[in-house]
């Protein structure tokens, strides 16, 4: 079951076209929506004035890298919502052609052997 669900899983997120969606290429998840990772800026202590100014920016990619991590967990969220409401939609749309195909079955035992 749980092999099913990988491969059912996988199949909607290389297929999927929601627009929201992002990608999974060899082996790694990439948000779609969120841009690029912000890059980390390091703080300058050559002195005061260039430690002020690289204090700015690392505030300034703090609040940039934070935004982003919120961005791909409600992406990466979202994605995961959809991923498991198609792979339990499939398993109840399989799950009823199985029952049909039992219950016809059964019938047919009953119509050619009794």
């Amino acid at each position: 079951m749980t092999h099913r669900f990988a491969w059912f899983a996988l199949a909607f997120v290389l297929l999927s076209s929601a627009a929201h969606a992002g990608t999974i290429s060899n082996g790694q998840w990439t948000a779609s929506t969120c841009g690029a990772e912000p890059t980390p800026v390091d703080f300058n202590l050559s002195s005061v004035e260039a430690f002020n100014k690289s204090a700015t920016a690392v505030k300034k990619w703090q609040t940039a890298a934070s935004t982003y991590s919120n961005c791909i967990v409600h992406e990466a969220t979202d994605d995961n919502n959809t991923i498991t409401k198609s792979v339990n939609d499939t398993q109840d749309r399989l799950k009823g052609q199985f029952d049909k195909a039992n219950a016809d079955m059964k019938k047919a035992q009953s119509k050619f052997n009794g």
